[in-house]
């Protein structure tokens, strides 16, 4: 097993797999563009067979040839070319083929046939929309691109950048991008890739993010139900990297597929995947970033400290729950339960649950803390210490222009409302109505939106329009408050509104156990 991005020997480098594309299909041995993936080596090149058949790329006597036979020593062939002095017939450094025709009983030259490095990647993040299988596509300005539906992987050429896009992006734009460093395809782990916050406006790098040529499952299987190990059956899924190879873990068992680079080995490892864990063992759990570092290490402390005392307490920050799940409640004692929070036998686990856009926050005790905690007290903490922070960072604020005071909205404003300077009222300011796209839009469209960002606006204030989860978005929207009597009034939007369509949950960024938890519970 390789990495997909290269077949290495002492001192060799050559390209696990090649696509032999640009014959017409119309013409005389056009059967012979396809995939091939590399089998070993001949008088010291490299040599490839065509998934599907048995015909051979390899060097032969001085030259690459591809045979209908396999690989043989034969004066036979249906295409050759001469040798590019490489190990691999790449297009780079590769002149024109010549293929056999019948009708001239000679071999002709094709300039439009040509090998490239292209395999399929799997591209991992905490964004589901990005996430998933990308398939070659076809070439364009000469480098490989890839689609997964309306998602595309492609080479901007000026920036020298492999860009992960959506169908409607052109030039530069891009959800996230890695700078290319003369790479053939995407799917190089040492590539670094930076990914769009909406919620704050910048690129961040993300460690936890690649594009890798591996498939996104692997199946084990042959092994007899009642043989030693046979528990190593199954399929594994792709969820990160190990010392730059792809790593997969097998659901429910806790095995994973490694690479050991001591022994230059794939490994099948059912005792190692507390090593393995690319993050340290945490008690908060926030794969969407919603809070500070600084909030995050206090959280850290606190639970560390409470653990000294027998007391185990994790919080979840999530976005929000599908629509399906019906009980909040009932949700955070599930996973309460299957994470195991609070100790074996004196069952003294807290759970706190944060849920952004529904503003919600859900607190579940074991039995054993429930006399310290029980729901009266949960419910009386709830109300003093975390009733501010959503009115006052969910709900916004105004700043009047002359003091620069900022002061609270005392109550919960419906989107699209701003207090106005000299009468301190409500009145309203953002009217979708005056938006053609509202006009024609159905309910639903408008319900997938996201516009918790512009709570408040004062004429001339910009704020962020995405998707809602379970939705995802190609890229938010920055609009702005618009009051000017020649507009009418409304939302000034620089374009159109986010591409929302639901996609299921992507489980790279959660740690397995909750993965399966949440595979389970939440239906698309």
């Amino acid at each position: 097993m390789t990495d997909g991005t290269a077949v290495r020997t002492p001192s060799m480098a050559v390209p696990a797999s090649l696509r032999l594309l640009g014959r017409a299909g119309g013409l005389e041995n056009s059967d012979i563009c396809g995939y091939y993936v590399h089998s070993g080596w001949n008088e010291g090149h490299a040599t490839y067979l065509q998934v599907g058949s048995h015909t051979a790329l390899m060097f032969r006597r001085g030259c690459w040839v591809i045979d209908r036979q396999g690989v043989q020593d034969s004066e036979m062939a249906v295409a050759w070319a001469k040798d590019n002095g490489a190990l691999a017939p790449t297009a780079s450094t590769f002149g024109p083929w010549f293929i056999w025709s019948e009708s001239a009983q000679d071999f002709l030259a094709d300039a439009n046939l040509i090998a490239i490095d292209a395999p399929d990647v799997t591209f991992i993040s905490r964004r589901s929309d990005i996430s998933g299988e990308y398939h070659f596509a076809g070439l364009s300005d000469g480098s490989p691109y890839y689609a997964n539906g309306d998602m595309l992987i492609r080479y901007h050429s000026e920036g020298r950048k492999w860009l992960v896009a959506g169908t409607e992006h052109k030039g530069n734009n891009c959800i996230a991008f890695a700078e290319a460093q003369d790479t053939p395809h995407p799917g190089f782990a040492f590539l670094k890739w930076h990914v769009w916050n909406g919620a704050t406006g910048q690129w961040n790098a993300d460690a936890n993010c690649h594009c890798l040529a591996a498939p996104s499952v692997i199946h084990v299987l042959g092994r007899h139900a009642q043989a030693c190990n046979a528990r190593i059956c199954g399929s594994y899924h792709l969820a990160g990297l190990r010392e730059g190879r792809p790593l997969y873990l097998l659901p429910g068992k806790k095995a994973v597929i490694r690479y050991a680079s001591e022994t230059d080995r794939w490994l099948i490892d059912f005792e190692a995947l507390a090593e393995l864990v690319s993050e340290p063992p945490s008690w908060v759990s926030d794969s969407g970033r919603f809070l500070e570092a600084s909030e995050q290490r206090r959280l850290e402390e606190l639970c560390e400290a409470l653990a000294n005392t027998n007391v185990e307490a994790s919080v979840v920050v999530l976005a929000g729950l599908h629509p399906e799940v019906s009980s909040v409640s009932g949700f955070a004692a599930a996973l309460m339960n299957f994470w195991g929070v609070g100790h074996p036998r004196l069952h003294t686990g807290l759970l706190v649950m944060l849920l952004v856009q529904q503003r919600c926050l859900e607190m579940r005790v074991g039995y054993g803390l429930a006399r310290l905690l029980p729901t009266e007290k949960l419910q009386q903490i709830q109300q003093e210490r975390a009733a501010e922070r959503p009115e006052r960072h969910l709900q916004g604020f105004y700043e009047q222009d002359d003091t620069a005071e900022r002061m609270q909205c005392p109550n919960y404003l419906p989107v699209g409302v701003v207090r106005s300077e000299s009468d301190k009222q409500p009145r309203e300011c953002t009217r979708c109505s005056v938006l053609p796209w509202a006009r024609q839009a159905s309910h639903e469209e408008i319900c997938r939106l996201d516009v918790s960002n512009c709570s408040v606006l004062k004429p001339g204030e910009r704020c962020w329009i995405r998707c809602r989860e379970p939705y995802f978005e190609g890229e938010p929207v920055h609009v702005m408050c618009n009051n000017s009597e020649e507009s009418g009034g409304g939302l000034a939007w620089d374009r159109k509104t986010p591409k929302c369509k639901m996609k299921c949950p992507n489980l790279f960024g959660v740690r397995s156990s909750m993965a399966l938890f949440l595979a389970s519970v939440l239906v698309c």
